[in-house]
């Protein structure tokens, strides 16, 4: 597909190193990745990994916050950050001769950054507007309050980003115990795509954090299939909004992306609602007119996964719109789907992915999620065979084992929302 080949290395001290070698490339796609997110973190501290990665771009000992951009930037690269449940990735985007000095850059906001208290004041304001600007929209909102019905109680259930009175107990000495706790060895993973030599990589990344202490992964607590159902652990969250649309969300527990049942799940999730031919946009946008918008997506963590469902809905049309929904999801546990519409889901998955492994960024985020959560990196011929090996049954049994009361949480922000009606709407 690509001439493309994979290699990693361990270093003494744990650090893994994985390059995705592309002899085409011009360019170079860096990442520095932290085996921890916010569900690692202690429940009174929610948002500190974040917090951490805000703050490292705002200087270390060597470099200023503005030094650090202009040394990417100033050759036509690209710096950022994200931090998820499972992980937090520092990385950049650069012409590939210059992708030593990328490393250099990021390892040493990896390591060194000085966390000082008036930058720490500033960022914290920051932080407390990007909560803000989620929470005031009600597309975004609703994923938040469908994260809390899903996982009641579990740290997947906290916002990334924290909350006002968890960041007001954040302090720099907490932000310095976690980077002491988590930046380490045997949690860090350095992943480079471009053409640059694996040898290469690996005698840099010696270089840069070949003397870091080796400590340890940290523990996660797994995610338990709940004992009673949905509804009584708290499985709806409703927030009465006086706003022109109903924002919908519906979400299933599924399986991890270390699960090889993860392909019937993904080609579920494609024939459900993630395209515009899906069953979902063809039955309540383009027959009925329910909705503007709706789409169905998973996400997989280290443990589990989720499909969810989001729709648009007009406040008079919200339960007929759901039981509608709520039928599509019965006939897919009901029947299996046809030759025709399974041959095309796998196409398209083929197709995106194919797509997607042409960018350096991509083939980066591919190595490095890789080596973060199986320790080894697989092909893209091989993810891409145990796609077209999934058969019609294993849809159906996936469709089956997923949509079910004990498996389901649901989230409405909008007006006149009443939860009981649209989970009797559903009818699962």
């Amino acid at each position: 597909m690509f001439d493309v080949s994979y290699q990693s290395t361990t270093l003494a001290n744990g650090v893994k190193v994985g390059t995705a070698y592309l002899p085409q490339a011009v360019s170079a796609s860096v990442g520095i990745w932290c085996n921890a997110g916010s569900r690692h973190e202690r429940a009174a501290e929610n948002g500190v990994a974040h917090f951490v990665e805000h703050m490292v771009f705002k200087g270390t000992k060597r470099r200023s916050a503005r030094k650090i951009s202009m040394e990417i930037e100033g050759v036509g690269g690209e710096l950022n950050a994200f931090t998820s449940e499972d992980h937090t990735c520092y990385h950049a985007w650069l012409p590939a001769k210059w992708f030593g000095r990328a490393l250099r850059v990021l390892s040493d906001m990896y390591c060194n950054a000085e966390l000082k208290q008036r930058a720490f004041e500033n960022e914290r304001e920051v932080i407390f507007e990007e909560i803000e600007m989620y929470r005031d929209n009600p597309g975004q909102h609703v994923e938040d309050l469908l994260s809390h019905a899903l996982w009641n109680g579990h740290q997947l259930a906290r916002p990334i980003c924290g909350t006002e009175q968890s960041l007001e107990r954040i302090t720099p000495d907490v932000l310095r115990r976690w980077i002491e706790e988590k930046h380490v060895g045997h949690n860090t993973v350095v992943a480079v795509a471009g053409p640059v030599p694996h040898d290469q990589v690996v005698r840099e990344v010696e270089r840069q954090l070949g003397g870091m202490e080796s400590g340890r992964r940290p523990a996660m607590r797994a995610v338990k299939s709940p004992q009673r159902p949905w509804l009584l652990e708290g499985g709806f969250v409703g927030d009465e909004r006086d706003i022109g649309q109903v924002h919908f969300g519906l979400g299933f527990r599924g399986p991890s992306r270390k699960d090889d049942a993860r392909f019937a799940f993904k080609l579920l999730n494609v024939m459900l609602g993630e395209t515009m031919s899906s069953r979902l946009f063809q039955a309540l946008r383009e027959r009925r007119a329910a909705c503007y918008s709706v789409q169905s997506g998973v996400e997989m963590f280290d443990d589990v996964g989720v499909l969810d469902i989001h729709a648009g809905l007009d406040g008079d049309k919200a339960e007929a719109a759901v039981k509608m929904l709520g039928s599509e999801l019965r006939k897919l546990r009901t029947q299996a789907p046809g030759v025709g519409e399974l041959k095309d889901a796998k196409e398209f998955v083929i197709g995106q992915q194919s797509m997607w492994f042409e960018a350096v960024a991509n083939q980066m985020q591919w190595v490095g999620d890789a080596l973060s959560t199986v320790g080894h990196v697989p092909g893209p011929e091989e993810a891409l065979k145990h796609v077209r090996d999934v058969t019609a049954d294993d849809v159906q049994k996936m469709a089956q084992e997923l949509f079910q009361p004990d498996r389901m949480g649901m989230a409405v922000v909008g007006a006149g929302v009443d939860g009981e009606r649209l989970v009797r709407a559903l009818g699962l």
